[in-house]
């Protein structure tokens, strides 16, 4: 009776670890609308004479909103499961104390936003997925525009839901970036430089869901 009950036991602790595994992992989701919150870590550096970094004089945590717009996951030409998406809305911001001022990145209104993708990292499973984010945006502070179409590119894999839900085991940090960086004269502190340091979503839903068949491509996205 003993070795039974114990047989027991070890099969559901099997079951409910293979279902708690397919909810976080399983197969990319139809079509649809994400909403997803998250916070930036952006450290605020001087910048010396070279040019190179100086030293940071603060970090700030970007509050952000993101609405995002995925097709249908289909399989690329290289054989990988992929989503495309394109980033409809978006804006985060962080109260410099150094600045004294809020400071705002908003999604630039003045070109169409460039496709991004979540791609499967292996061809015969959906999950761990790659998010590759291409988002064109402007920094606002004191009121103005300070800098306006900056080429975001965050990425970074091993994410086992789409929309990512907060969870860091199933929606890790981003910590790649791209080389390109914000900056802006200040009359106290010389010429300043935004460099981003890591990503966490927070939380994530879908708000509308486009169709159940995948396979194609069915949403009117930007290009």
């Amino acid at each position: 009776m003993k070795r039974l009950s114990l047989c027991l036991t070890v099969l559901f602790t099997l079951l409910a670890s293979s279902a708690l595994f397919a909810g976080q992992g399983g197969t990319f989701p139809a079509a649809g609308i994400d909403l997803v919150t998250h916070e930036l870590k952006i450290g605020l550096y001087d910048i010396a004479d070279d040019g190179s970094d100086g030293e940071m004089l603060e970090e700030l945590t970007f509050k952000g909103r993101m609405l995002l717009e995925r097709t249908d996951p289909y399989t690329n030409a290289d054989g990988f499961r992929q989503i495309d998406f394109v980033v409809k809305e978006w804006e985060a911001y962080s109260y410099s104390k150094v600045l004294d001022t809020l400071v705002t990145y908003s999604l630039n209104q003045g070109q169409p936003q460039r496709l991004s993708h979540i791609t499967s990292q292996f061809r015969d499973r959906d999950f761990p997925a790659r998010f590759y984010f291409a988002v064109r945006f402007d920094a606002i502070a004191f009121g103005e525009r300070f800098f306006e179409g900056h080429e975001g590119a965050p990425v970074d894999a091993e994410f086992m839901e789409v929309p990512p839900s907060g969870n860091r085991r199933t929606s890790p940090t981003i910590w790649g970036f791209e080389d390109a960086r914000i900056e802006m004269d200040h009359p106290q502190h010389g010429r300043l430089r935004f460099i981003p340091h890591n990503c966490n979503d927070t939380s994530g839903e879908t708000l509308a869901v486009f169709g159940r068949d995948v396979g194609e491509r069915t949403l009117p996205l930007s290009r």
